[in-house]
């Protein structure tokens, strides 16, 4: 019933003047052949310029109706079959290119001019309810087309109006890669005008572009019909540039966007995050997140490698973690986490941890509670930090401050007894001169001047603190024994201890003989106090040569006590640190450790606590003095004859 030649017609009223200039405007590079196909591309694109208003909206109104109305006169009687046919296609045009008030024009004079040009036998107005009803069924028709028309062209201009304002950058190609349409912003970005660059060829408008990813993604989305974003910086304006490529029939729709300030602000953040990475990988710190309802933790990689696991080594869950705590420390944390729940304020807590590998940490954490829109306690959030090396320095303090304080008091010990001793030593020195006394009690009293002696040499060390200046000598290390053994036997027959000696030819040392006695006798003490009664002990004596052909002395001392615990065996040579917790001071293996270093040798130990075979060995290497190398060795040529 209706023709839609309104197409053709709205091509050449619509566009007349843009069409004009370009089908005339020539700049060397493409021909108005193609100059006129793009355009035509435009039009069927919707692409084009704003709708007609005011006078120039009426004057075309009145054309087309016009031009209809002489059409329809000359195709009489043709047209008598569909007499509407062209006043349709004139209603259509007034909508599209102007508004829907403008195509009442057409629609009331056609509906006149039919009923009194068209309608056989024409000449006059005809009244009859056939023809006023085909009259009215054609206006609501026409009307509605019109209205549907008008509202889809003011959609339309209202697209184009945001797509010309917008601040993204917008571009059509078609799938030659001819410039269809450029927005304002998009020509801004490029430099030049959009009416420089329709029906131009994109890669001679944009030249940079080749070789690019731009052109790979924009071939990549016109070759597979996929929708592309990407991001690229562009040489010429050295910014940063995001891509939107969108596929449609005809080519492919762009949006592009400046993201340069964007990527400014990602940069920074992403160098504070490595600042802050690299601060808490500097601090031993992590963060954990944990929700009370699944029970579940969340780690970040840094709390994964302060706990000395793997993401695979751990589960997530609480009671997985709890199970880590060092027992005496897990009821008061567990104690502390209890009531920042229930009050929902800040966890702070030092605790223990102990590694799979045996280790044992120090860790403080520091979180706060999180609550839901109800006030209930969904999870805790916060930071924990390895601080086992702040409380080795802190206790390497604590052990220096006693250690000053026990220099301190020893040095006043030595100055108050010092008197008294050298009066004993004297007393012992006159009884040994009478002659009248006894060989028995003259050998007790040599006995007993040696250990005035020993005593007087202790004093002056100050427990550990003084320097021996005395010159270094040859000891007998199997003779010092002995003399130790028979200072100590009473302590030996209060427990009826055994003694096995083990002792392999004659071995010297060289050092200072009051430091390798007390050394010898710190040991000997202590494998009688540990020792049960009727038990024995075991001394060794082995003269040995190192890997580098060094000659030594290995000398150990053997108990079958009760052993040392395997959780205090990592601090048995710690200053003030002992097991005897009625009479021990905490300094005798650790003057032993420093006196034998100081004579350049070694000590080592090795307990067990099993009962059946519990026991602990201390082992001494020292070197070994040349006279002592060459007894030795006239020692296993008298073995071997």
């Amino acid at each position: 019933m209706f023709g839609f030649t309104s197409q053709g017609l709205y091509i050449m009223v619509s566009n007349w003047k843009q069409a004009w200039d370009h089908w005339h405007g020539q700049d060397g590079t493409q021909s108005g052949v193609q100059r006129r196909r793009i355009n035509m591309k435009r039009s069927f694109l919707f692409l084009h310029q704003g709708r007609l208003t005011g006078f120039s909206a009426l004057a075309l109104t009145l054309l087309v109706t016009v031009l209809s109305a002489l059409l329809s006169l000359a195709a009489r009687p043709a047209i008598y079959a569909t007499p509407y046919m062209l006043f349709s296609g004139a209603v259509l045009a007034s909508a599209w290119l102007g508004s829907f008030r403008q195509s009442l024009v057409p629609i009331g004079l056609g509906a006149l001019f039919v009923n009194y040009f068209l309608r056989p036998p024409g000449g006059h107005f005809s009244l009859s309810p056939e023809d006023l009803q085909r009259a009215a069924v054609w206006a609501l028709v026409a009307g509605t087309f019109a209205f549907s028309v008008s509202r889809l062209r003011a959609s339309e201009s209202h697209a184009l109006k945001v797509l010309a304002g917008i601040g993204d950058g917008f571009f059509v190609l078609d799938r030659d890669w001819n410039l269809v349409y450029i927005n304002k912003a998009g020509a801004q970005a490029t430099g030049k005008f959009s009416h420089e660059m329709i029906g131009r060829n994109y890669w001679e408008v944009v030249p940079e572009a080749k070789g690019t990813v731009v052109e790979q993604q924009l071939r990549r989305c016109a070759a597979e019909g996929l929708p592309l974003r990407f991001e690229t910086r562009t040489q010429r304006l050295q910014r940063w540039l995001q891509f939107r490529v969108y596929p449609f029939a005809e080519g492919i729709s762009v949006f592009f966007q400046d993201i340069s300030e964007a990527k400014e602000r990602e940069e920074k953040l992403r160098s504070s995050l490595e600042r802050l990475a690299t601060a808490h990988k500097a601090g031993q710190m992590g963060i954990f997140e944990w929700n009370v309802k699944t029970n579940e933790i969340i780690w970040t990689d840094d709390t994964y490698r302060i706990h000395g696991v793997t993401r695979d080594e751990f589960d997530g869950k609480f009671e997985t973690w709890a199970k880590t705590l060092h027992p005496e420390d897990l009821p008061a944390v567990l104690a502390k986490i209890q009531k920042a729940l229930e009050n929902k304020s800040e966890f702070l807590a030092e605790y223990r941890e102990v590694w799979p590998n045996g280790e044992i940490h120090w860790f403080g954490a520091h979180g706060q509670v999180m609550v839901d829109e109800r006030g209930d306690a969904t999870g805790m959030v916060g930071i924990c930090s390895d601080v086992t090396q702040r409380h080795l320095e802190e206790e390497a303090l604590r052990r220096s401050e006693k250690l000053a304080t026990a220099g301190r008091l020893a040095a006043t010990i030595a100055h108050e007894i010092n008197n008294p001793l050298e009066a004993v030593t004297n007393l012992v020195y006159l009884m040994r001169q009478d002659r009248g006394i006894k060989p028995n009690t003259k050998e007790l009293l040599r006995l007993a001047d040696e250990q005035l002696a020993r005593v007087n040499h202790i004093a002056k060390q100050t427990l550990g603190f003084y320097q021996d200046r005395n010159v270094p000598e040859a000891v007998d290390v199997v003779q010092t024994l002995e003399g130790l053994l028979s200072i100590l036997q009473s302590s030996i027959n209060a427990k009826q201890l055994r003694i096995t000696r083990e002792y392999e030819n004659a071995c010297l040392l060289r050092g200072f003989r009051g430091e390798l006695r007390q050394v010898l006798s710190n040991l000997l003490t202590n494998a009688i106090d540990a020792s049960p009664s009727g038990g024995t002990l075991i001394l060794r004596v082995t003269p040995e040569r190192s890997a580098e052909q060094i000659a030594r002395v290995h000398i150990e001392v053997e108990d079958f006590g009760s052993g040392i615990h395997p959780g205090d065996q990592s601090r048995i040579f710690e200053p003030f640190f002992t097991t005897k917790s009625d009479f021990g001071t905490g300094l005798g293996l650790w003057v032993t450790r420093e006196l034998v270093e100081k004579h350049g040798g070694t000590i080592a130990f090795r307990s067990n606590c099993q009962d059946g075979i519990s026991g602990t060995c201390f082992s001494i290497v020292l070197p070994a003095s040349e006279s002592g190398i060459q007894a030795a060795a006239l020692g296993d040529e008298a073995k071997a004859s």
